[in-house]
């Protein structure tokens, strides 16, 4: 559990006790046999997530081990800084994604996501920012003819004429 509140959240009774629950861990006053301590981690890691703290909601958007419905619960009504991570994390279910695909701030975020459909990784390739074309390209799930270049991108909106 590496994720420590700022300490203006320090009297937070969930963020109190999952401290608590660290501290105890570390010092051996808590057997756990191998793998239990990562698995309490990210159990706490999601309930804490679940108490709006922002900084607790952002590790637990990126953490890859966190459970996709959990993810779906963090992406409603999250704030940019969640959703860009959200956005990354290839455990975010793809209805999460495809949604996330419609907002322009995200598309850096989603562009490099491993797990994103290939009809999604397709149309980001085709986009007229060169970075989120860039970002394509360098996704190992991109089909080969994207990770080539070999994908006309389209002129940004504002350059069309009507």
């Amino acid at each position: 559990m590496s994720a420590r509140a700022p300490k203006s959240h320090a009297s937070h009774p969930v963020r109190n006790l999952l401290l608590h629950l660290e501290r105890r861990i570390e010092q051996g006053d808590v057997p756990l046999a191998d793998g239990e301590k990562d698995d309490i981690a990210r159990l706490a890691l999601a309930t804490a997530a679940l108490t709006g703290d922002a900084t607790l909601q952002h590790a637990a958007a990126r953490d890859t081990r966190t459970p996709p419905h959990l993810l779906a619960h963090l992406a409603e009504g999250a704030s940019e800084d969640v959703r860009i991570a959200l956005a990354g994390n290839p455990s975010t279910p793809a209805m999460i994604l495809a949604r996330f695909a419609e907002d322009d701030r995200l598309l850096g975020a989603l562009a490099g996501n491993a797990a994103l459909p290939t009809y999604l990784l397709l149309r980001l390739a085709k986009h007229w920012n060169a970075e989120v074309r860039r970002r394509v390209a360098f996704n190992p799930s991109a089909p080969e003819p994207v990770r080539r270049g070999m994908v006309t991108p389209v002129l940004p909106p504002e350059t069309y004429v009507g």
